[in-house]
């Protein structure tokens, strides 16, 4: 709705003295109390009790503007809080993950000493950490070195043979193998027949040795050599 006309500051003309604003020709009868101006009799219909131009009119009885619905930009910015936080986990999910493809195998078959560089040996040599260890003399010193103990001589008999159960007679011996030890013991049960295409496992689980040692646990993989019978 427009504001209220601004009266004139100069003391006006008589109402009789005014033209219409549509028509020069005729007086002017009457005063728009919403726009101002004057107007003849034919120019001004009365409403509510006033006397209003026919524009003015026109302007108040058409509907008013639909109010504009504001832009709502709420679900993006709820979208963006959310998705944004679990795209980055999940890539860093996936980073983690090929860096896990990337292990190789040897690593969780606990093997991974072969590969390193130096003498290849059945079993990775311990190094002596105890405190008395450091205060050896070093052994590339010529000084150092300790003297050989004499030998013994061999004594001119050669030692009666030891007689073997039946069991453990010399037999036929399988080429050693890499598998995996699927029960736990030594001599658990009578052991299997000797024969050359035998079963391997049947063999480990009976008699396994690594370095001389027992598995530690099941499913290790082991060098069998088994017992010649």
């Amino acid at each position: 709705m427009p504001p209220p006309p601004v009266p004139p500051t100069a003391r006006p003309a008589p109402i009789r003295a005014w033209r219409c604003v549509r028509h020069a020709e005729r007086e002017a009868a009457a005063r728009c109390p919403v726009c101002g101006q004057p107007f003849c009799r034919e120019c001004v219909v009365e409403h509510e009790g006033r006397l209003l131009c026919s524009a003015c009119l026109a302007k108040q009885a058409s509907p008013a503007p639909a109010p504009r619905a504001a832009r709502s930009f709420a679900p993006l910015r709820a979208l963006l809080s959310v998705g944004t936080p679990a795209l980055v986990l999940w890539f860093v999910f996936f980073y983690a993950a090929t860096l896990l493809t990337r292990i190789p195998q040897n690593f969780h078959d606990a093997t991974i000493w072969k590969d390193l560089p130096g003498p290849q040996h059945d079993k990775p040599a311990r190094k002596d950490k105890s405190p008395t260890s450091r205060h050896l003399p070093h052994p590339t010193n010529p000084r150092n070195r300790p003297t050989a103990p004499a030998r013994r001589p061999r004594p001119t008999t050669s030692p009666a043979p030891r007689s073997r159960p039946p069991d453990e007679r010399p037999g036929p011996c399988l080429p050693p193998r890499r598998t995996v030890c699927t029960r736990i013991g030594r001599g658990i049960g009578p052991p299997p027949a000797p024969h050359p295409g035998g079963n391997l496992r049947d063999l480990l689980c009976w008699r396994c040795t690594v370095g001389g040692r027992r598995p530690l646990f099941l499913g290790s993989r082991l060098l069998v050599r088994p017992r010649c019978r």
